[in-house]
């Protein structure tokens, strides 16, 4: 589903909703479970408005005596929702597809929800030392590597992937649906060089790849000098 972020106008105070181990990536989609009294009241508001909020990760590392757990990193993603169901005990089901990287200046409201202040991040205008043909492919078979070890890469997923126009949609689709450790998802959303988030997350891979081979070694019983060598 294509969705052209930079065409949507974000509102400057917006709904934000702050979710532990939780990142949404631009143009990734995202289902949520809504049932907090809290969140079923923002989304009541916001589906009479503009249907958008703010995806935000926690960040556990700040600690607020007064508000535990309340604190979000400063980069976050702007949601729009594209589809919700209504549950019969009121909870309710959303896809929410990214729009664009936002940086929270501020809260400005606590109750019943949380709004914040927003700035849209703009994606820096650096010099490309990649050829983006190349590294598509040299990502593709990196991922058909990691399909070795069990995690899945679809026929589906490598032809969405061939047909992507530039690097920036590259990197943030493809760690949407490879990087499953928050705080390396959390550093590829603040890194808003998308040649530096696709060589960070190429990075990332890698790292997992070496961790399952290791993983595989052990299993096979290699003694611990071949394990250290290899």
């Amino acid at each position: 589903m294509a969705l052209a972020g930079a065409a949507i106008e974000i509102p400057q105070v917006i709904p934000v909703m702050i979710l532990g181990r939780t990142v949404l990536f631009p143009q990734s989609v995202m289902p949520l479970y809504i049932f907090e009294k809290r969140y079923k009241r923002m989304l009541a508001d916001i589906l009479s408005d503009q249907r958008m909020f703010v995806l935000a990760n926690r960040n556990d590392q700040q600690v607020m005596p007064q508000k535990p757990g309340e604190i979000p990193h400063m980069i976050a993603t702007a949601g729009l929702i594209r589809l919700s169901s209504l549950n019969s005990d009121g909870s309710s089901n959303i896809m929410l597809q990214g729009i664009c990287r936002v940086r929270i200046k501020q809260i400005v409201q606590t109750f019943p929800y949380k709004k914040v202040e927003v700035a849209r991040e703009l994606t820096p205008e650096t010099p490309t030392t990649l050829s983006f043909a190349k590294a598509k492919e040299d990502f593709i078979k990196l991922l058909e590597e990691r399909e070795k070890y069990g995690l899945e890469f679809s026929k589906d997923a490598k032809n969405v992937f061939r047909n992507l126009k530039n690097i920036n949609a590259l990197s943030d689709l493809a760690a949407h649906a490879f990087c499953k450790n928050s705080a390396n998802r959390q550093k590829l959303l603040e890194t808003l060089c998308p040649e530096k988030r696709f060589l960070l997350l190429s990075r990332f891979i890698r790292q997992e790849i070496n961790h399952l081979q290791l993983g595989k070694d052990i299993q096979e019983g290699l003694d611990d000098h071949d394990i250290a060598t290899n």
